[in-house]
């Protein structure tokens, strides 16, 4: 199918060619695009075009982003129920169905920790969708916060050295890092100059980071947690947020052609210790009491609850309709917890007797209902909320809670298998180089395969002996694919290392951890499995 181009940059635009190839064009118009807007695209998913598995979809983009854009990637239809899956540079990917629940729209906003290639793929909810769609990617600016010159000292603390050429400066708490943004400094997205400072904490508690210059110069930071989030400033340089994952900060001066001295100093306050009662924290979204509420539900596990939102029940945040459920759970054990409904779009949250938080919306296989599966470290109580995705939904749910023995971590097999993608490999559906391995796997335990490759972005799909697959482009980071894979079924699995896009080729490295000695096929990655190969 062919692809009309509504747009004016320089992109990579996959296509699904006709007898199920797939080509990659490089399409570069004439006429400029609006300003803050870096993709365009009026598309159209077909018979023809990239399956993902399960009979979905897809159409996949790359798009070149600056360093600290702040982006907003954007598909509607009126067509089908798009989904979306973005990749930032160096990023693991995250995607979205049915933004602020409209199943027209989805949408995904993040900030660009560094340059490079924004991978975009639009697919849909359900199986052999087809249709129209518009999908976007634009920035309004940097993000970066305002720091004017105050009479404050510079932080006294312990100076950090200077990194060689090409490396990061790095900061710990109780230190402070100094530096000029010069001419030959890198350009941020507005022609800026900029340096690039890193923090780096191990304790879990509150940093505060304080951005200043020792010269009186004007400045603008740009702060982004692990997730690639933008920080608001609290004050004039100041900011807080959490520690225990590395924080990025870019320093620009405060106009483009303009150079400046910058410091950087980072403090960090002793952890705080967990209160034994359970925290509830309240975020944005589906904010729920500080306390349980006195009539909640005490559940078995393994004994499914029903039950029905409607007006008069407990309000969220977002003024969402909730229930609230509890039950014991013991350490060592997986918990499933699943919500479903044929009424509304579901939303579970659970908190652990620790105060630790998890949520899902759309994680059961149906796309609509609600599941998170987990590790328990510590037996307790366990507080569940059964709510909506958005507000004043109403309609009849089942909770189910079921607990049984954790997967065996991997053992100690390991095996490092060395390959290349040739042009004389086979070739899957979509038109990618592939090579396929056998390995036989034993259900309830977990199984680590990491690809890597310095000459392509490689890709990983599992499959098991039923056809069911696992599929990932970059879980490892970077170009790296890996997937932890919990074993369900015993017997033969095919484990496959292909490339992200047609055209890619080279040696590759795939490291496997939990599995006994894999073989080399000739296979496809369909089909019934081969028999399986003798064991060493």
């Amino acid at each position: 199918m062919l692809h009309r181009l509504a747009f004016v940059a320089s992109v990579v635009l996959f296509l699904a060619g006709c007898g199920g190839t797939t080509s990659a064009t490089s399409t570069t118009l004439s006429a400029a695009l609006p300003p803050g807007v870096l993709f365009d695209h009026a598309g159209e998913l077909g018979d023809d075009d990239r399956p993902v598995g399960g009979g979905i979809l897809a159409d996949r983009f790359e798009v070149q982003v600056p360093a600290g854009a702040r982006l907003t990637v954007e598909v509607t239809t009126s067509a089908f129920d798009p989904v979306l899956d973005v990749s930032a540079p160096g990023a693991n990917a995250v995607s979205n169905d049915d933004w602020e629940g409209d199943r027209t729209r989805s949408r995904i906003e993040l900030v660009a920790q560094t340059a490079g290639v924004l991978k975009v793929q639009v697919s849909s909810y359900a199986a052999g969708a087809t249709g129209a769609y518009h999908v976007t990617v634009k920035t309004d600016d940097l993000g970066a916060s305002l720091v004017v010159p105050t009479q404050d000292a510079v932080p006294t603390q312990v100076p950090v050295p200077t990194p060689t050429d090409g490396q990061p400066v790095v900061v710990t708490p109780g230190q402070i890092a100094q530096g000029a943004i010069e001419t030959t400094d890198t350009r941020a997205f507005d022609g800026s100059f900029s340096d690039t400072v890193r923090v780096e904490s191990t304790e879990h508690a509150p940093l505060t980071i304080r951005v200043s210059s020792p010269s009186g110069d004007r400045l603008r930071a740009l702060c982004m947690d692990a997730a690639g989030h933008a920080v608001t400033q609290q004050s004039n340089g100041v900011f807080v947020l959490e520690g225990g994952a590395p924080i990025t900060l870019q320093i620009l001066a405060a106009a483009p052609g303009q150079t400046a001295h910058w410091a950087v100093g980072v403090d960090q306050t002793a952890p705080v210790q967990p209160v034994p009662t359970p925290v509830h924290p309240s975020g944005t979204n589906h904010a729920v009491p500080a306390t349980p509420p006195a009539n909640l539900t005490v559940i078995q596990l393994g004994t499914p609850a029903t039950g029905t939102l409607a007006a008069g029940d407990l309000l969220l945040s977002e003024q969402e309709f909730a229930d609230a459920f509890a039950f014991d759970a013991q350490a060592g054990t997986r918990l499933r917890v699943e919500l479903a409904s044929p009424a509304l779009d579901t939303y579970l949250i659970v908190i652990a007797p620790d105060g630790t938080r998890q949520e899902d919306d759309d994680g059961a296989a149906s796309g609509r209902d609600s599941l998170l599966t987990f590790d328990v470290p510590t037996a307790g109580r366990y507080i569940v909320y059964a709510t909506s995705y958005a507000a004043n939904e109403t309609g009849t749910y089942t909770l189910s809670a079921a607990q049984r023995a954790a997967p065996a971590p991997p053992n100690n097999q390991h095996q490092t298998i060395r390959g290349q993608l040739k042009n004389s490999d086979r070739r899957r559906p979509s038109g990618e180089l592939a090579d396929t391995y056998l390995f036989n796997l034993t259900a309830g335990t977990t199984v680590r395969f990491e690809a890597t490759s310095a000459a392509f972005d490689t890709y990983l799909i599992v499959a098991s002996p039923l056809g069911t697959m696992v599929e990932n482009d970059d879980g490892g980071g970077g170009t790296t694919a890996a997937i932890d894979y919990e074993v369900q079924t015993t017997g033969p699995h095919r484990v496959t290392v292909s490339a992200y896009r047609t055209g890619m080729l080279g040696n590759y490295v795939l490291q496997v951890d939990g599995a006994s000695r894999g073989v080399r096929t000739q296979g496809g990655i369909t089909g019934p499995p081969p028999p399986p190969p003798a064991m060493p």
